[in-house]
């Protein structure tokens, strides 16, 4: 229930505006993530999330309330955190900055969420990968990133919009046929 509530608020409330970027679901042998553009919606002080809502896509949400996906507006956070409760389940993790995102533990797993800086450290590992590959074969396509690394081509995506974002790569031509490059030499591989 917690993570269906999850996926429902994320698709109602991302920034359709934001380009190149999706809803994302990742699953982990100790934990579900749940991602979507768009932090906080303007007008919804920090201290009100989860009391109170400001609908971003007012015609998204009126078309999931009146499909039984929403029971009532503003209410899902509250609905997340009490369905957790319910099951016994570790609470959410939940953050917000340009991304709005949830960590779900699995409930087989009693290990503490990992450190941002862990998880930091997990996206810059695979941000080099990812780079490492490009070098090898400036050509290479999203999936066939994704085969090479082991993530979801959406995974891949989303990686490469932020290092779109941060200056790092660039795409040159079309999506089929062009080429990617690399723009910062601090894109390199760390120095051994």
């Amino acid at each position: 229930m917690a993570l269906r509530e999850a996926v429902v608020n994320a698709i109602c409330h991302r920034d359709y505006l934001e380009q190149g970027a999706q809803v994302m679901v990742e699953i982990f042998d100790d934990r579900v993530e749940i991602y979507n553009p768009g932090g906080l919606p303007k007008g919804l002080p920090e201290k009100d999330f989860g009391r109170r809502s400001v609908c971003r896509n007012p015609n998204i949400a009126d078309l999931l309330l009146r499909c039984d996906y929403i029971e009532k507006m503003g209410s899902g956070i509250e609905r997340i955190h009490e369905a957790l409760k319910k099951e016994n389940c570790p609470q959410v993790k939940i953050e917000y900055n340009t991304m709005f995102s949830l960590v779900f533990l699995r409930p087989n797993y009693s290990i503490p969420l990992e450190p941002e800086e862990t998880r930091e450290e997990t996206r810059e590992e695979t941000r080099e990968e990812i780079l490492s590959q490009i070098r090898t074969d400036p050509k290479i396509t999203v999936a066939r990133l994704a085969e090479q690394i082991g993530l979801t081509e959406k995974g891949i995506e989303w990686q490469i919009s932020q290092m779109k974002k941060q200056g790092l790569l660039k795409r040159l031509g079309p999506k089929k046929g062009g080429c990617w490059e690399i723009l910062r030499k601090d894109a390199n591989s760390k120095k051994q």
